[in-house]
């Protein structure tokens, strides 16, 4: 049966709707080319949020050749190698799917959320490929450590110089979401070893990963944890011998309690912390530091607090500027990733120039050395956060 053509009366019933982007009904059906998941064409939002909706995506363009600039020989090599690192070339797409429908402060408010975790993707990349062993060497190699992706990485701000990356996350987690039909390939070669095929797709594909010996060669240890759910549990042995290297890095299991309201967590608990930092600094050859790790863990609490302080805010009113996947996938890259500048940037300035949480109000020109940033760029950070407070507390909630 042949698509039905809709007529631009149909869809628009006039040219200011149009110009707005406001359609009497979406017929999402029309965006998509016949039989298949493809848009045929950019959403037309009205003249002012498509003109903003396409500079974020030339944005995301600049970011992902920018990454390739960074060692054209090395990221190609890549590329060649891993499977899954081309399913982020769907990047583009993928922040479209999230913000289909989006106009106004939500779109805004999205793609601020959005472009952190792209930028933060692609630093993550960067830092896995340039300590790859497969492509040779380098400095960042013996100082990078894998750290299982269910497990926060904030005991690392002890150790200054040395990152860890949450390993699965790029490889795995997050290729099906950029592209299902990557998953599916992954998905047949954990089958072929002989685990069932009704676990949960996320392990399936973790494991397929594993097999295909496809996640980067990084560090001499690893961090594990104790995972969420049965399925995970299944997959350890795989990510066991492949992340070890078949035994030849040492594997150290950071057992997070579970049983929150048991009195004897908080025990387990710091005797898994101590446990942890013993490994890291038999591993890494230096003590852990922990004025460093105070620091790091203040900026990542002050970032805690300004998240849960939104969530208050969008608790009592009609309408919450992110969509839900923005939502998700929010909290998932920043708890993970701990305070890093992606996150953190338009919070700090806001404190700053206000002199929230006790602090003293700054000028934007002392905001602006703060950060490292120009300070026309701290006025239009500024100006866009309170525009999404704006848009939830009311017009005169919020100094002009």
């Amino acid at each position: 049966m042949a698509k039905q053509k809709h007529s631009f009366k149909e869809k628009w019933g006039s040219f200011r709707n149009f110009a707005k982007g406001e359609p009497l009904c979406a017929f999402m059906g029309d965006s998509y080319i016949e039989k298949t998941n493809i848009m045929n064409r950019r959403e037309w939002r009205g003249f002012v949020d498509t003109a903003y909706d396409f500079g974020w995506w030339l944005g995301t363009w600049g970011k992902m050749s920018g990454l390739i600039m960074r060692d054209p020989i090395r990221m190609l090599r890549a590329f060649w190698s891993y499977r899954w690192l081309s399913a982020y070339l769907c990047t583009p797409a993928m922040v479209d799917r999230w913000t289909s429908g989006d106009r106004g402060i939500p779109l805004r408010a999205d793609h601020h959320a959005i472009n952190a975790m792209v930028s933060d993707s692609i630093d993550t990349i960067w830092k896995l490929i340039r300590a790859d062993r497969r492509f040779g060497e380098t400095k960042w190699t013996a100082r990078t450590i894998g750290f299982d992706y269910t497990l926060p990485k904030h005991i690392m701000f002890g150790f200054p110089g040395y990152e860890a990356i949450n390993i699965q996350q790029h490889p795995a987690f997050m290729v099906p979401i950029m592209n299902k039909h990557y998953g599916c390939y992954y998905v047949d070669q954990a089958v072929s070893t002989g685990i069932p095929q009704d676990m949960c797709t996320l392990p399936l594909v973790e494991v397929g990963v594993a097999v295909e010996d496809e996640y980067p060669d990084i560090g001499n240890c690893y961090m594990s944890t104790n995972n969420p759910c049965d399925a995970n549990m299944m997959d350890n042995a795989a990510m066991y011998r492949r992340l070890s290297g078949d035994g030849k890095k040492a594997v150290h299991a950071f057992v997070t309690p579970l049983m929150y309201d048991d009195p004897t967590t908080k025990e387990l608990g710091v005797h898994e912390i101590y446990s942890a930092i013993g490994f890291l600094e038999e591993q890494f050859g230096q003590k852990f530091n922990w004025d460093a790790f105070a620091e790091g863990m203040r900026h990542f609490n002050e970032l805690n607090i300004h998240e849960t302080n939104k969530w208050d805010v969008y608790a009592k009113c009609d309408n919450i500027a992110l969509n839900s996947m923005a939502q998700a996938f929010w909290r998932i890259y920043m708890y993970q990733q701990g305070a890093n500048h992606h996150f953190e940037r338009e919070a700090k300035i806001i404190r700053l120039r206000y002199g929230l949480n006790g602090g003293q109000s700054m000028p934007q020109r002392d905001v602006a050395k703060c950060c490292g940033i120009s300070r026309s760029y701290v006025s239009r950070i500024e100006k866009k956060a309170l525009e999404k407070l704006r848009q939830v507390l009311g017009e005169d909630a919020c100094p002009t």
